[in-house]
């Protein structure tokens, strides 16, 4: 358990890389302030449970094992000024903002009982689902520099969804169903859509493959 801040020594010099046979706790804040970590690493079988408001680096982020956030207000922000993040297992718990070039979920986001509260995307080159998302709120930068999102394998967001980005967003229902339960928009770029895709409320699409 981590109860205090984290920082490099000096200006993007460090990395973190940590392994744990248990649980990994933050609750102080990680890259805060300048200087940034130069990446951070949780190795497989180290679960992750985030309690602190920010968790910053220059360079990549490597999660490979599940994340729970249970920090309240706002959540927590993941932020890579110059470098990928990877989320290589579920990710469960209250409010997640991130920011990176290439953005990857590998692993289910929220679970069908409990989804996430809220995912957004702030500035992004591509943001990857690889398996179901289960989301409360889902949202992306109102200056369109989240980049191209793509939902690959359904699931369920349950408010309404309004993009931003300019990119391209694409979502594939061929294997699970993606259900948007309330409105779905995304009028400033294209929208690719791929097997079963359903809403029960109003889809403005600005251009549709």
């Amino acid at each position: 358990t981590y109860n205090g801040t984290i920082n490099a020594s000096t200006a993007d010099s460090d990395t973190l890389n940590l392994t744990s046979t248990g649980l990994i706790t933050f609750n102080g804040n990680i890259g805060s302030v300048i200087p940034l970590l130069k990446s951070l690493t949780t190795t497989t079988g180290s679960a992750v449970q985030i309690d602190c408001e920010s968790i910053k680096t220059s360079g990549n982020q490597t999660y490979s094992d599940s994340i729970t956030i249970t920090t309240a207000g706002s959540g927590v922000s993941i932020n890579s000024s110059d470098g990928n993040l990877l989320f290589a297992d579920t990710v469960t718990g209250t409010k997640l903002t991130v920011s990176g070039n290439n953005i990857q979920f590998s692993g289910i986001v929220g679970t069908t009982t409990t989804p996430l509260e809220q995912l957004s995307i702030d500035t992004a080159t591509t943001t990857t689902f690889d398996k179901p998302v289960y989301i409360s709120t889902f949202t992306d930068s109102d200056t369109g520099n989240s980049g191209a999102i793509s939902f690959s394998k359904g699931g369920i967001i349950s408010n309404d969804v309004s993009l931003n980005t300019t990119g391209n967003v694409s979502i594939d229902g061929s294997t699970t169903e993606m259900s948007f339960n309330r409105d779905f928009s995304h009028t400033t770029g294209t929208t690719s859509i791929t097997g079963t895709v359903t809403s029960t409320g109003t889809v403005s699409l600005g251009a549709a493959d």
